[in-house]
């Protein structure tokens, strides 16, 4: 196997998505290529096989001091399937938990990056770019701060205040009465 095509693997087996790992074996390359490029090396028998062997001998030497890849994408796949409202408050998936005199917030990590690092370590090259482009419009529906999509808006405990409003309806802003009517000439 070429040099360049065991760095690849090394990547993806270290958890870089298709395209991280393409360029960093391939520096010299267009990046505008890496997309497709690591996507058929990924396809590749010989690449599958030397992943496969690199990830294998990982889990040999590090033995059950380290998460294997399959319990890594299981807490991966707990981080997305949360409920918040279902958690309880000692849960090990709250990335924070802040209190206040009002409220308590509490934050799970982000849905979206869980998604990635877990679709990096299943090492899917294709798939991995759909889902480059589904993370990115996610992310940028979730910058307008939509608080049924946004994980990051706290939560509220059911005897903390409802906050007010936040929501305008289609009539805000209108006069109960309609417009006077210009009068004829």
């Amino acid at each position: 196997m070429l040099a360049a095509r065991r760095k690849f693997c090394e990547g993806i087996v270290e958890g870089l998505s298709g395209v991280a790992a393409y360029t960093a074996a391939y520096p010299g390359g267009a990046p505008k290529w890496a997309r497709g490029n690591a996507a058929k090396m990924l396809r590749r028998a010989d690449v599958q096989a030397e992943i496969a062997r690199l990830r294998q001998q990982a889990e040999q030497i590090a033995g059950p001091a380290v998460l294997s890849l399959v319990e890594k994408r299981a807490f991966l796949a707990r981080i997305v399937r949360a409920r918040a409202a279902e958690l309880p408050e000692d849960s090990d998936l709250w990335q924070s938990i802040k209190r206040t005199e009002r409220a308590t917030e509490f934050r799970l990590p982000d849905k979206l990056l869980a998604l990635k690092a877990d679709s990096d370590l299943a090492g899917e090259g294709a798939e991995a770019g759909a889902h480059e482009t589904f993370t990115g419009l996610l992310k940028r529906i979730l910058q307008g701060q939509h608080p049924t999509l946004n994980p990051a808006i706290p939560i509220l405990e059911a005897n903390a205040p409802a906050r007010s409003g936040g929501h305008r309806s289609a009539d805000a802003g209108r006069s109960a009465t309609p417009p006077e009517s210009p009068t004829p000439p």
